[in-house]
């Protein structure tokens, strides 16, 4: 029976340590063209800057290892910070919770085969119980810099991989308000503007798992117990 209890709570403090994925898109949903269609899962909007979401603005296509991506025309629209707004991630709908760490992360990507070719880009996460009232969880947008799929010349570099072209963002929710959400913002700059498309693919938020320590000292109080129980 000690056994069995033991393995039980092993198995129960494996499943609380695991991260729990409260948003996630991978963009395969979507139908391939342009200008851009959202309307399948209503998970983004452009974020109005720059030129209209149009021809060779910014829309789907799906020719590149990754399946369908989100494409927006660096070329036309970096200098006026042309990107994307995220829905309302909710503490009811989608599990988000306060106080609690998480870690965003994307593919952002240049379309040239080139590692040397790049284009900055900003993510932002904020919260709050809209996105015109929300303020930055992480101290306002952050530089990233995309850049081509691959170049031998790069150490780390992996040819028709998004495992090299991963950005990834630690934040934690704060305190929240009964109506307030999280909203992601990513937007393009000016900045080491190779003039190529910027792609976009999986997207996800995930909460960040409980230290192995903190499980291990809840299985040496169970052990304790079970000592106290014989």
């Amino acid at each position: 029976m000690k056994i069995k209890t033991t393995l039980a709570v092993i198995a129960a403090t494996t499943m609380a340590s695991q991260a729990v994925t409260i948003f996630s898109d991978d963009f395969e949903s979507y139908p391939t063209g342009d200008p851009a269609d959202f309307s399948g899962t209503g998970n983004w909007t452009h974020n109005g800057a720059g030129a209209p979401a149009n021809q060779s603005r910014i829309f789907f296509s799906a020719p590149n290892f990754g399946g369908t991506t989100l494409w927006i025309s660096s070329e036309a629209n970096a200098l006026a910070g042309s990107g994307l707004d995220s829905r309302a991630i909710t503490q009811g709908g989608d599990g988000l919770l306060a106080n609690t760490d998480y870690i965003f992360s994307g593919a952002i990507v240049l379309e040239t085969f080139s590692g040397l070719r790049t284009h900055d880009f900003t993510v932002d996460i904020l919260s709050g119980s809209t996105l015109g009232s929300a303020t930055s969880l992480i101290g306002g947008p952050q530089t990233f810099t995309a850049r081509g799929d691959h170049d031998a010349g790069i150490t780390g570099s992996i040819d028709d991989s998004y495992d090299d072209q991963r950005t990834t963002v630690a934040f934690n929710s704060g305190s929240l308000g009964a109506g307030d959400a999280v909203f992601m913002q990513i937007a393009f700059t000016n900045v080491n503007n190779d003039g190529g498309f910027v792609g976009i693919d999986e997207i996800t938020i995930d909460s960040v798992p409980e230290p192995s320590s903190a499980a291990l000292l809840g299985l040496g109080g169970l052990a304790l117990i079970l000592r106290r129980r014989k």
